[in-house]
């Protein structure tokens, strides 16, 4: 987003299988691909990169499937993954991976009454889902850290549970996800060609996800 504000030439290698696969379902990716495409975004989903070599300043970025893209800068994103190492062989409760962290109950206590832990590296309670789960954004490590505070400070406070969200300005288009928005009874709303789409996740009568674009 910051690149495109700036006027440069774009191309984004996306592995999974459509743009943004932890926070858009297939039908609201396919309408943030197409937004992209307006603004002169070469897309590359479902392929993988081979490698990056440099010649004269020139870097090359070679695909699997052979496609080979020239830059200028070339941005490697992996995702993030709590980093337990911290505590390891001290008997704290914790899981290496993405889908790992240390374990904390509702006090944001570790399996050591006098030890906490807050934030990206915290597997809490949530909302939605079966849980416990690291939910690595700004809002949850707020919460966490407050809960984690006053019972430190010796209050007695519970943290209710995370709820994964994000929302994300895609060159112009503003986009949200809110929930588990992969499962569930949806009512959708969408308008492709106004770029618009929204759509709500029902378990029973409880909404439990939501995906909002436009």
């Amino acid at each position: 987003n910051a690149m495109h504000k700036r006027g440069w030439q774009l191309a984004v290698v996306e592995r999974e299988a459509h743009v943004l696969p932890r926070m858009l379902n297939t039908e609201s990716a396919a309408i943030v691909q197409s937004w992209l495409k307006t603004k002169n975004v070469d897309l590359h989903c479902g392929k993988t990169a081979k490698s990056i070599s440099a010649k004269n300043g020139v870097k090359v970025v070679e695909l699997a499937d052979g496609t080979k893209l020239q830059a200028d800068l070339v941005i490697v994103a992996v995702g993030v993954q709590p980093g337990v190492a911290v505590v390891d062989g001290s008997g704290i409760d914790a899981q290496s991976g993405p889908d790992g962290g240390i374990a904390v109950n509702d006090r944001m206590q570790t399996n050591f009454p006098n030890i906490y832990a807050a934030g990206d590296v915290a597997r809490g309670p949530v909302l939605v889902g079966d849980g416990p789960a690291v939910h690595a954004i700004q809002p949850t490590a707020v919460d966490h850290g407050r809960v984690a505070g006053a019972n430190m400070a010796g209050q007695e406070v519970h943290y209710p549970g995370s709820l994964l969200m994000n929302i994300l300005d895609i060159c112009g288009l503003q986009c949200a996800s809110f929930g588990d928005f992969s499962s569930g009874q949806s009512m959708t709303i969408g308008n492709p060609d106004g770029y618009i789409y929204r759509s709500l996740l029902w378990s029973g009568d409880q909404i439990t996800g939501a995906i909002f674009l436009g």
